[in-house]
């Protein structure tokens, strides 16, 4: 696996860190991650080698205000640049991995954002084959900190909600543990009940919120990897 890093201008030139994970040979597809409230790209490098060991390029950005990426630690002044800071990497991606199908993954607030882009935002880049949503921060499992509030606010406000007018273009996996003390699994597993077959989801009985860190990662990881290989092709 090779790792290289790039920085990317939004339109607001707000600085975005970005680090690409490489598979040893020619990548079959990319996956663009959207990592949690309070993460930074580091703590994807497991996912990242275990999907780069199956031909698999892991892209990810820090956050705005997260990792190296330049901003007020943990503040999210307006859920709309997040969106285009995820049309911005996948801008970058569709450059640098031309020709190849994506998948879009996302992780609690990140899974919250992969959600809304897919249902809400604007048409997705073509490249886009699938998206993945994991311990969605659709509610939490308790009141916010107040380190959390004020994100808090500007997330329930922007709920994505699969309703008879919205339109899932894409094959979609939710996963949740209902062991998660950071987000509502109850929330998540409303969310998939509103789906019905126009989404798939798993469920672990007990894991908690962090499912790609999970002592049973692989076989989380797993799931995702079999859900790519049938909903993203490669030729």
């Amino acid at each position: 696996m090779k790792t290289e890093s790039a920085w990317l201008v939004a339109q607001d030139h707000q600085q975005l860190h970005l680090r690409v994970f490489r598979p040893d040979g020619p990548p079959k597809a990319c996956i663009v991650m959207v990592h949690g409230f309070g993460e930074h790209t580091g703590r994807y490098e497991r996912a990242a080698a275990y999907f780069c060991a199956r031909g698999y390029a892991y892209a990810i950005h820090d956050q705005r205000g997260h990792g190296l990426t330049p901003g007020k630690r943990g503040v999210v002044r307006t859920y709309s640049s997040l969106m285009t800071d995820i049309d911005l990497v996948l801008d970058w991606v569709g450059t640098n991995f031309a020709g190849l199908p994506v998948a879009l993954y996302g992780h609690s607030m990140g899974g919250n954002e992969v959600l809304f882009r897919i249902l809400h935002a604007p048409a997705l880049h073509a490249s886009v084959k699938c998206a993945v949503s994991g311990s969605p921060w659709l509610r939490l499992h308790k009141p916010p900190s107040a380190a959390t509030v004020a994100v808090a606010k500007i997330v329930s406000k922007i709920l994505p909600d699969f309703t008879a007018k919205s339109d899932l273009k894409i094959p979609l996996l939710v996963i949740v543990g209902t062991g998660d003390l950071v987000v509502s699994h109850e929330a998540v597993q409303e969310f998939i009940a509103k789906c019905g077959d126009r989404c798939e989801s798993r469920i672990w009985d007990g894991y908690f919120h962090e499912l790609h860190n999970e002592p049973e990662a692989d076989e989380v990881l797993g799931v995702v990897a079999e859900f790519f290989e049938r909903r993203m092709p490669v030729s």
